[in-house]
């Protein structure tokens, strides 16, 4: 069986912004160490191989930028997301973004980590 989980990032930080505003209580962000108890209680061997990146973010912040309005539509799952959310919400995601990022080589940089767990017998 192979679990593609995502790790506690730029994304997680975004996707938990947005579940709050819609009242969504999310679980608790410990998917991989379940997955390895599952493994560890059922005598099932397991792999894990972790990925860690960076996402440029900058153009987020550019009104007028096509990749930055596409960017917050992806990260927000909402087609035109700067026009169609409230102006409170715009403001907290981008500030949410800009808290969660570094500026390297004057790009706002992202943090994204993903991990592939491979479990077999």
């Amino acid at each position: 069986m192979v679990c593609v989980i995502d790790g506690k990032d730029l994304l997680y930080c975004i996707s938990k912004l947005r579940k709050r505003r819609q009242g969504i209580v999310s679980e608790s962000y410990e998917r991989s160490e379940k997955i390895i108890k599952i493994a560890n209680d059922n005598a099932w061997k397991h792999e894990i191989y972790s990925q860690e990146y960076s996402i440029d973010v900058t153009d987020v912040f550019d009104e007028k930028s096509t990749e930055g309005n596409l960017l917050l539509d992806f990260f927000t799952h909402t087609l035109n997301f700067r026009e169609t959310a409230d102006k409170q919400l715009l403001e907290d995601l981008l500030a949410l973004i800009k808290d969660n990022t570094t500026v390297k080589d004057g790009k706002l940089l992202g943090d994204k980590s993903e991990s592939l767990i491979l479990l077999y017998k």
